[in-house]
């Protein structure tokens, strides 16, 4: 078996996905196949109605394909499961819960010892920011500083893959670019994997290491590539994103691909 097989997270063979509506079968996804290896960063962007969110239900275990396969080391996924953690755009708190009950919350309903709930729990909060307020309920926060606690909640089960589906676009702008350098930092240093949906091409290139472009429905793979941006801002604190005139050629062509 070679180093890139042995690397391969998830598999998505030929799938196919239709929603019935009415007397009909709309076609959502056409013929996806799609492998994502650990550590990846995976962005994906298409006009709205091409089956991203789709997709992301299908990793998730939220949705069963109509047709072909979906797999996580090698194993169908049928259900939901600890392995795969999902951040939605709208944050799923639990209002009459403290920050730190929310982010707890997986942990304690799967009975893990409480003093290791404790430890880790701190540790996310600090590492998302949120060290001042893990007392404060969740109606008390911000838009960023909510979704900052979605993602320890996430964060804290130890997923190997996260799915996340437009998490930042209800953000102001300043908001989500900080949003966005604590992913890009959370990714580096946890060396997890990431699916990441977006409308924004600007967002894709600042963090993916690969984007995939979605075609109109039903929803098909049009462009899947490989970038590095993201890596030459970790690793290069002098780096100008802005400066890069590779950056802004990606921006054009992705541009014109989601105006066809």
């Amino acid at each position: 078996m070679t180093n890139s097989t042995h690397d391969e997270m998830i598999v998505v063979k030929n799938v196919n996905h239709q929603f019935k509506k009415q007397a009909e079968d709309l076609p959502v996804l056409k013929n996806i196949n799609l492998k994502i290896a650990k550590n990846e960063f995976v962005c994906v962007i298409g006009p709205s109605g091409s089956g991203k969110s789709t997709l992301l239900k299908i990793l998730a275990g939220y949705l069963i394909p109509s047709s072909g396969s979906c797999e996580m080391h090698g194993k169908k996924i049928i259900a939901p499961d600890v392995t795969r953690g999902v951040v939605f755009q709208s944050p799923t708190l639990y209002p009459w819960l403290t920050v730190r009950r929310n982010i707890e919350y997986g942990p304690r309903i799967r009975k893990e010892d409480a003093t290791v709930i404790r430890e880790k729990s701190q540790a996310y909060i600090e590492k998302v920011g949120l060290a001042d307020f893990e007392e404060s309920h969740t109606y008390e926060l911000s838009g960023g500083m909510k979704q900052r606690v979605a993602l320890a909640r996430t964060l804290i089960n130890e997923p190997e893959l996260i799915l996340m589906d437009e998490p930042f676009s209800a953000l102001d702008a300043i908001t989500r670019m900080s949003m966005q350098t604590l992913i890009r930092n959370l990714w580096q240093d946890s060396q997890q994997t990431i699916f990441l949906i977006t409308h924004d091409i600007e967002e894709a290139l600042k963090l993916g290491t690969r984007i995939i472009v979605m075609s109109k429905r039903p929803g098909q793979i049009e462009v899947d590539k490989k970038i590095d941006f993201s890596r030459k801002i970790l690793s290069d604190p002098s780096y100008l994103l802005e400066e890069d005139q590779e950056f802004h050629e990606h921006k054009i062509e992705f541009s014109k691909l989601l105006s066809k």
